[in-house]
């Protein structure tokens, strides 16, 4: 159960309008559990597997809002970043230079 505090920190999450939208996916998930919903019902509300509840109820549950916020959206970088760093001067350089 949530207590009163966690559910007004999830509902301004939930209900933003400009916001992250996974953010609020997660959040209506935690929200749906919380109320009893079944886990066959918040499946079908949010277009999700077992997985997805499982893993978000979970971290919610072991760290509050902050469980809730992925750190590594995306997938990682297929070059080093400190390579693509460098290339950009480069290339403008080049491209000024008469």
């Amino acid at each position: 159960m949530l207590t009163s505090e966690q559910r007004s920190e999830l509902d301004p999450v939930m209900r933003k309008r400009h916001g992250n939208a996974a953010l609020a996916r997660r959040a209506r998930c935690v929200l749906l559990w919380a109320d009893g919903e079944r886990r066959v019902d918040i499946r079908s509300k949010l277009g999700c597997n077992d997985a997805f509840v499982s893993r978000w109820t979970a971290a919610f549950d072991e760290q509050g809002l902050a469980g809730l916020v992925s750190l590594h959206p995306g997938r990682a970088p297929t070059r080093p970043v400190a390579k693509l760093e460098v290339r950009v001067p480069q290339s403008n350089a080049e491209a000024l230079a008469p």
